[in-house]
């Protein structure tokens, strides 16, 4: 059974998100005769769609066989908190490239003709009436850069910084047909969408504009991006990175070079031929204004000092795997037994 899409898509969603495939197929739930195949015949008069658009992945009929669906339920906070409101199960709409379940994805060896997923996955997702598209993985990452899609931004390592709580997500946004922006998300653990208040962060920063075309710059891209990766250097998070060009973006400083201070190691960063912020490893020192935060003692020396404390390193969690599901008896939709029997011996 091909799931090209789930959730509604007449629900206007302002954005979406992507899958490579649905996941592993359920003999009892996917295959013809199955719960699903049933029910889009007996609830919804053979329409794929109005099944689709119910949410199905997070009903008690599935629940009830697999467990509450962490999948599902990250890519609906995810989308509540860009939109702001809290979402229905329905209004999560997500497109698949590779519509059939496999529990045997090798990425490497996909190889998706453009043209296929212009008209089959993108177009769909234009219509629809959405602006963005999210995509959470390396699979999504290596798709982008596979098409040759215009590449309009890149967050964290690589490109400029955003004030994300896992210093090694990062982000690549790519634009696709009808002014739709595509966002893959990598991570070096399991590739889990931020929570709210970093979300919420994330869509400032890419609402101001994946190429900076909303909103007037006091760097360019390709200077705060040089310059966060030499603060990276110096191990300081991108939190603390955001917050320091929080902080020259509030006094309205025209930063126009940085260089390596005469001693020590740390940035100097200048204006108008003059060091205008000395930064190092745990603090940033405002030579001319004051911006929120920073406060003036002996050891400044008559500069305002903006502490960027280091936090505490954050090793990522080991997932453990789930054991397979049995799946649910087709007649009476009970979980099956250990040896694939029905317990109601509906002899499925």
């Amino acid at each position: 059974m091909p799931e090209p899409w789930t959730g509604d898509l007449t629900a206007n969603p302002v954005a979406v998100t992507l899958s490579m495939h649905p996941g592993s197929a359920d003999p009892a739930f996917h295959h013809r005769g199955g719960a699903w195949a049933n029910t889009i015949q007996d609830q919804h008069a053979g329409s794929s769609a109005g099944w689709a658009a119910k949410g199905p992945y997070f009903g008690d009929v599935w629940e009830s066989a697999h467990g509450a669906n962490a999948h599902a339920a990250h890519r609906l906070r995810f989308l509540s908190a860009w939109r702001g409101v809290d979402l229905t199960p329905s209004q999560v709409v997500d497109f698949a490239v590779f519509p059939w379940r496999t529990a045997d994805w090798n990425s490497s060896a996909f190889q998706l003709d453009p043209a296929v997923l212009q008209e089959f996955v993108l177009e769909p997702i234009v219509s629809t009436g959405a602006k963005w598209a999210f995509g959470f993985g390396k699979d999504w990452w290596e798709l982008i850069e596979a098409l040759d899609l215009p590449i309009l931004d890149r967050l964290g390592d690589g490109g400029r910084p955003y004030p994300t709580q896992v210093d090694h997500r990062r982000w690549l946004v790519a634009e696709g047909p009808g002014g739709l922006r595509i966002a893959a998300m990598r991570l070096d653990s399991m590739p889990v969408p931020p929570k709210q208040e970093e979300t919420e962060d994330l869509r400032k920063v890419l609402e101001a504009g994946p190429a900076g075309e909303n909103v007037p710059r006091n760097m360019s891209l390709e200077f705060e991006t040089d310059l966060s990766a030499r603060l990276r250097e110096l191990d300081m998070s991108y939190m603390n990175i955001s917050r320091l060009l929080q902080a020259i973006d509030e006094l309205d400083l025209a930063i126009s070079a940085w260089q390596e201070p005469a001693t020590g190691e740390g940035v100097d960063l200048t204006a108008r031929g003059a060091i205008a912020v000395s930064i190092r490893a745990e603090w940033a020192d405002f030579a001319m204004e004051a911006p929120s935060g920073t406060s003036v003692s002996p050891e400044t020396n008559g500069a305002h000092r903006l502490p960027l404390p280091t936090a505490a390193a954050v090793r990522p969690k080991t997932v453990k795997k789930e054991p397979k599901p049995l799946g649910l008896c087709t007649d009476c939709f009970n979980i099956l037994n250990p040896d694939g029997t029905c317990p109601m011996e509906c002899g499925t």
